[in-house]
C-alpha cells in the first residue's frame, strides 16, 4: 500500500478528510483547491533540489490562504 493510499484509508478517512492528495513540487503541479504558498522577505535561502527554476529558493515557505471552507479551522480544529 502507498503512503498516501495509507494516510487516506487508516488516518484520514475515519477523521472525515476525503480530498487530501500528496503536493506536488513546483506551482505548476498545483492542485484544485490547494493553498497559495508564499515567503517572507525574510526568509533564509537555501540551494533547491531540482535541475530546472531557480538555483535558490525560500527555506520555509508558508500556507496563508486556505480556499475549501470544509478546511477552515474553528476551535482549533477541522470543520466538516
Amino acid at each position: 500500500m502507498s503512503y498516501e493510499a495509507y494516510l487516506k484509508k487508516q488516518i484520514l478517512g475515519p477523521a472525515g478528510i476525503n480530498t487530501m492528495v500528496i503536493g506536488k513540487t513546483k506551482k505548476s503541479g498545483t492542485a484544485k483547491g490547494e493553498v497559495l504558498y508564499y515567503s517572507a522577505p525574510f526568509a533564509a535561502k537555501v540551494t533547491s533540489v531540482l535541475a530546472s527554476g531557480p538555483k535558490e529558493v525560500p527555506e520555509h515557505p508558508m500556507a496563508v490562504s486556505m480556499s475549501s471552507p470544509s478546511m477552515s479551522m474553528e476551535n482549533g480544529l477541522p470543520r466538516r
